[in-house]
């Protein structure tokens, strides 16, 4: 069994329109990945933390994984990435 440290800020799960970088680590590669949360300052857009469960869903049916497919396109396993 391995045991992972996950820690982030309470207020990443209220939702409303939230613009955020992603810095993604991998084998001494840095990349950064902009994205926002909704498509206006809708209060009821998604949070930022659900919003990233669906960035990385590894579904073939998914399709909001934007993140994922650019991750991939560098070349990068994103199991072994960093993320921040």
């Amino acid at each position: 069994m391995r045991i992972h440290d996950l820690q982030f800020d309470g207020h990443l799960l209220e939702r409303g329109f939230w613009l955020y970088i992603w810095r993604i680590e991998h084998k001494g590669k840095v990349v950064l990945y902009v994205g926002r949360t909704g498509d206006s300052s809708s209060r009821y857009a998604s949070s930022p933390f659900s919003r990233l469960g669906r960035h990385l869903d590894i579904r073939p049916s998914a399709k909001a994984n934007t993140l994922l497919r650019n991750i991939r396109k560098a070349n990068f396993e994103p199991a072994a990435c960093r993320y921040s």
